[in-house]
């Protein structure tokens, strides 16, 4: 579905609870809250260079997601319950977007092994925002 001017898809994928692999990037998604409430076997998903702006819970029900790209769209918060149960999330990329921080919203990220923050407005990265990533090998 990639390279679409989707700008919603709230309810159109609730009868695909066994998708693994979902690709939404150049599109023109804003809000994606409540859009991925039944893709509890979603292990990918590509939200790259759209036009979001917050992202809300939108991911809580994500409990299987190994891979998540966030990456040039608008986004200049991290809400901190947003990735609360992506803990099988191996990579995130969130380059691009107008990120100033990430406070405490990858704490519940330990397994994280990959994050890309490349081109965001980030001033400084305290170890209180990172502490918690152990098994990161790529920054």
């Amino acid at each position: 579905l990639s390279g679409n001017r989707l700008t919603e898809v709230r309810g159109q994928l609730d009868d695909l609870p066994h998708l693994q692999l979902l690709n939404l990037d150049g599109n023109l998604l804003c809000d994606v809250d409540d859009s991925f409430q039944e893709l509890r076997d979603l292990h990918v998903l590509n939200l790259a260079y759209n036009g979001l702006r917050q992202l809300g819970n939108a991911f809580q029900p994500l409990i299987q997601m190994r891979y998540l790209n966030l990456s040039n769209n608008q986004l200049s918060s991290l809400d901190e319950e947003g990735f609360v149960n992506l803990t099988r999330l191996q990579g995130l990329d969130l380059s691009g977007n107008k990120l100033s921080t990430v406070g405490s919203a990858l704490e519940p990220l330990k397994g994280l092994v990959s994050l890309n923050l490349s081109y965001n407005s980030l001033v400084s990265l305290s170890h209180a925002e990172i502490q918690w990533l152990r098994s990161l090998r790529d920054l």
